[in-house]
């Protein structure tokens, strides 16, 4: 987790807008939530296979999720998902 944060917070002071993070596990969404407090740019977090994970990082603060529709599980999930977005 600290060479993430470093390497984003390196991203930062060259100008990055957005880093994309892969989050593929709960014990990286668990991660992510370390990672955001300590960085200052908008984490957009890539999730596959596993729906759980992107509502885990909602609750986190995550700026934007990145996901596949054609792996994320079945219509019910991806609603899930897509329900999160801001209204």
């Amino acid at each position: 987790m600290e060479a993430t944060v470093n390497q984003i917070k390196a991203l930062e002071r060259v100008g990055a807008d957005i880093v994309r993070v892969s989050v593929p596990t709960m014990d990286a969404a668990e991660a992510f939530k370390l990672i955001k407090q300590q960085v200052s740019v908008p984490l957009v977090a890539d999730i596959h296979f596993d729906y759980r994970i992107a509502l885990k990082v909602a609750e986190y603060g995550v700026d934007c999720l990145r996901i596949n529709p054609g792996n994320i599980g079945n219509e019910e999930r991806i609603r899930m998902v897509v329900g999160l977005r801001p209204r």
